[in-house]
Parts: C-alpha cells; sequence; structure tokens
C-alpha cells in the first residue's frame, strides 16, 4: 500500500520512497525539501560539553525558522526535529530539555513557544525556567554585548535541575553566547549531565 503524504513546508504530494521514511510513523518533509535541509550532524565542544548541530544555517533553513516564529506557521513545528525523531524519543527519552530563552513579551506577541512547540510532537520532559530579564534580540547585539549575555538572564525554580540529565536546546547558534551563558546558570544545581542540541550552525557572523 502506498501512503501519500503532503509536505508541510511545499505542500505538494508526496509518497514514502525512502528506507527512512518507511521506517517513521509521520514523515512532515517530502524529499526535495528534506535535501534542502543541509543536515551536518556537526559534534563540538561548548565550556567543556557535548554540542550537536543538525543542521547549517542556509537560506532554505532561515526562511521556514522566519514562516514558523515570524509568520506564526505553527504546522512547521515538527520538521526541524523530523529526520532525527526516532533516534531523540529513544537516546533522549528520559532527559530534560531546558530550552533556550525568550521574554515573555515575546512569547506573549507570537502567542507560543517555539522551541515547546518543536519538541512537544516528541512526548520529551521541557524545563522554560531560564528567562530573559528584558526583551532583546540577540541579532540586534554588538559581538562585544553578545558575550555579556549571562547578565540578562536568570534562572527559576532551577532546583527542578538537580541530578537530571540536562539537554540544552537551542534553535540557531551564532557565537555561543547564550549556550555558555545557559551552562554558567545550570551548573550550580548539580545536573547528572550536560549536553547541547543545537538546531542550526552560523558559519559565517557579519562583525558590527
Amino acid at each position: 500500500m502506498v501512503t501519500t503524504n503532503i509536505c508541510k513546508c511545499c505542500f505538494k504530494t508526496f509518497t514514502l520512497d525512502t528506507i527512512h521514511s518507511l521506517m517513521k510513523e509521520t514523515n512532515y518533509l517530502c524529499r526535495k525539501c528534506q535535501e534542502q535541509l543541509i543536515q551536518l550532524n556537526l559534534k563540538g565542544k561548548e565550556k567543556g560539553f557535548k554540542i550537536t548541530f543538525l543542521y547549517e544555517y542556509s537560506a532554505f533553513f532561515r526562511e521556514i525558522l522566519f514562516r514558523y516564529k515570524g509568520c506564526g506557521d505553527l504546522e512547521l513545528a515538527p520538521i526541524f526535529l523530523d529526520y532525527y525523531a526516532n533516534y531523540i524519543q529513544y537516546r533522549f527519552r528520559n532527559w530534560l530539555f531546558i530550552l533556550a530563552p525568550s521574554s515573555k513579551e515575546r512569547i506573549s506577541a507570537r502567542g507560543f513557544s517555539h522551541l515547546e512547540e518543536i519538541l512537544k510532537p516528541y512526548h520529551l520532559n521541557t524545563f522554560s525556567g531560564i528567562t530573559k530579564k528584558q526583551d532583546f534580540k540577540q541579532s540586534d547585539l554588538s559581538l562585544e554585548a553578545r558575550q555579556n549575555i549571562l547578565s540578562k538572564l536568570e534562572i527559576i525554580d532551577g532546583s527542578k535541575l538537580s541530578g537530571k540529565n540536562a539537554m540544552i536546546f537551542d534553535d540557531v547558534y551564532t557565537t555561543g553566547a547564550t549556550i555558555r551563558a545557559m551552562i554558567d546558570l545550570i551548573l550550580p544545581y548539580q545536573p547528572r549531565k550536560i549536553q547541547v542540541l543545537v538546531l542550526a550552525k552560523v558559519f559565517k557572523i557579519d562583525e558590527e
């Protein structure tokens, strides 16, 4: 039996024609759109902790992220982890995903927490206790100001991280300042393990 799906990105119909797609219960992207998400699965270290980047921050990734975050297209939420869904659900089902901070004002204006919505289909445990003290966009900050992000963040109910396997989760990595600040915030609460998962890595940063 051939199953026909509708791609959540380009809205075209497609059939399951790869072994990978047949192994998954749900498929959100056609092969053409999936191939435009440039997979990295790149490993590295941040402050001594393992960090994984899933995709390159390409023009295509930037477009779909804007459609999702900027235009509120919630139908796109599942596609960012779609290719890695089975692995993430199995490997990290007992981990606590620490969401990178957004301001209350921005979440209210958007109407949803974009990182929480991305994880929702996979029934993973999340922690949203790291918040911005004031609203700011990191892209609006100079490179120097980005390195002082720790002073702009705070953690609420950090005791919930004690003894847990903590997975810091963010959508885009530019300088790594937010990730480093999050690590500094959660370390005093003595999580059992710390790892970092980022959807996309920026390889070129325009200095101001």
